[in-house]
């Protein structure tokens, strides 16, 4: 069968999707922290450097480099090998959920960018995790801060009041895409994408005992919800949020204050009235 592609990008691609990988997994694989490498290959926009297929050399050896370069051969050395990493790589996915975003976006300088899912957004995000034209279509910025650097950030939306007092309506959390599912650790705050729509919850791991999660919210008025492990499709740890509505706290207490005063002086009128009264009785 022959794969004699013209360009870097298609044979990337198929090398990738022929390991049953995404581009992020692929880039982890690799040693390296961001896809922007590898996506700068798949996107035409570079060849890949020496570093890159040395390191594609060491980590995969049934990768055919030959073919990789010039498109002569076959993509691999054999087809033994390429079961191998199939088999090795299905093992990981019965062993820990894969919980990689599957596509990201770089800026004009090649850095990865921060995509911004509101709302609207967020509820078409599970049946296009993968849709490299929505994900474009969506707005993304770069953070100039160290914080922000090194990893896969991403911007979700919070709708409702389930986390409140922790996040209000329509405030924004920045969260980085989680590695390994084994590093999600209870009790901190987390965006689950799942089948059904995306959620901001405290998460209690339970992936090894049961295969679920159980998800919980700040709000006492909500019920502890679980969700299975074939319903998660991605996961990201909140490092970060930004709201637009801050409250008047000093407002509100100046008004509790106000209140009491009020109600000291009504006691004291009635005091007062009933204190005549008495007055006027004894007369």
């Amino acid at each position: 069968m022959s794969y004699n592609y013209n360009d870097y990008s298609k044979r990337f691609e198929l090398i990738i999707s022929g390991m049953n990988l995404s581009p992020l997994a692929f880039s982890r694989k690799l040693g390296y922290s961001r896809a922007d490498k590898i996506y700068n290959v798949l996107n035409a926009k570079n060849k890949p450097s020496f570093d890159i297929l040395s390191d594609i050399t060491r980590k995969f050896e049934s990768v055919n480099i030959n073919w990789l370069l010039t498109g002569e051969g076959e993509p691999f050395k054999n087809l033994s090998g390429i079961d191998q990493i199939k088999n090795h790589n299905d093992n990981d996915r019965l062993q820990k959920v894969q919980v990689l975003p599957r596509c990201i976006t770089v800026d004009s300088n090649e850095r990865e960018n921060i995509l911004m899912l509101d709302v609207r957004a967020a509820a078409g995000y599970p049946e296009n995790i993968d849709n490299v034209h929505f994900i474009k279509q969506q707005p993304a910025f770069n953070i100039p801060r160290p914080e922000f650097q090194g990893a896969t950030f991403r911007g979700f939306q919070v709708s409702g009041d389930s986390m409140e007092p922790t996040l209000s309506n329509n405030s924004w959390v920045f969260a980085m895409a989680v590695d390994d599912s084994d590093l999600i650790k209870d009790g901190l705050v987390y965006v689950v994408v799942l089948k059904t729509g995306v959620v901001v919850k405290r998460v209690l791991n339970r992936l090894k005992e049961r295969g679920q999660f159980i998800l919980k919210s700040d709000n006492a008025s909500y019920s502890v919800k679980t969700v299975n492990q074939d319903e998660i499709l991605e996961v990201w740890a909140v490092k970060a949020f930004m709201s637009f509505d801050l409250g008047n706290r000093s407002a509100d207490l100046y008004q509790m204050i106000n209140n009491l005063e009020i109600k000291q002086l009504d006691f004291e009128n009635k005091i007062h009235q009933l204190t005549k009264m008495i007055e006027e009785s004894d007369k």
